[in-house]
């Protein structure tokens, strides 16, 4: 599958949260869309009241990832693991990156914390060439070491539980419900 798709989350992550999780956490986002993604960009909220870093600008990218796997936790959320990053350089063309890249004709800022965009458009926005940053592969042995909430699922599991989440719901027999996917 050609991967030509990126996600830019607006998260309170630190950068030493990111490095210590070996990606981003707690997303409640499209996992169809995030499996489709090669790369992941953070850009800082400090409008949260925990982690973020202080010398980093509200709005500002400072973060990449070259997306590895997406992992299903608590809640239906979505962890974003990668298998390498790099931090951007406090530089201005990444300052206020969030706003680039989601305000609309409003002139305002995307409010939902997660954007899907073309790599090439995004690197354009950005000014960004990946071959230049310092790439840093996660420690995987690191990060197994800490537990995680973790569950993967593969399609016909996943299918599963939607039919059984549906019947319940919908209190009628499993055999009942049909699901179809269209591709």
């Amino acid at each position: 599958m050609n991967k030509h798709q990126s996600v830019i989350v607006f998260t309170s992550e630190s950068k030493d949260s990111l490095v210590k999780n070996g990606g981003s956490r707690a997303w409640r986002a499209v996992i169809s869309k995030l499996e489709q993604a090669e790369y992941l960009i953070c850009t800082q909220n400090t409008n949260k009241l925990h982690e973020h870093d202080p010398q980093i600008a509200h709005g500002q990218a400072f973060y990449i990832g070259r997306i590895q796997n997406i992992e299903i936790v608590e809640d239906d959320r979505k962890f974003i693991q990668v298998s390498e990053y790099a931090f951007l350089p406090n530089e201005a063309k990444f300052k206020e990156a969030w706003k680039r890249l989601t305000q609309g004709e409003s002139n305002k800022s995307q409010q939902y914390p997660i954007r899907y965009q073309g790599t090439k458009e995004l690197f354009e926005i950005l000014d960004l060439n990946v071959d230049t940053l310092d790439w840093i592969k996660v420690d995987q042995k690191k990060n197994i070491e800490e537990p995680k909430t973790f569950i993967s699922v593969s399609l016909p599991e996943l299918i599963e539980e939607a039919r059984q989440k549906i019947s319940k719901a919908a209190n009628v027999s499993p055999d009942k419900v049909t699901i179809q996917i269209s591709f």
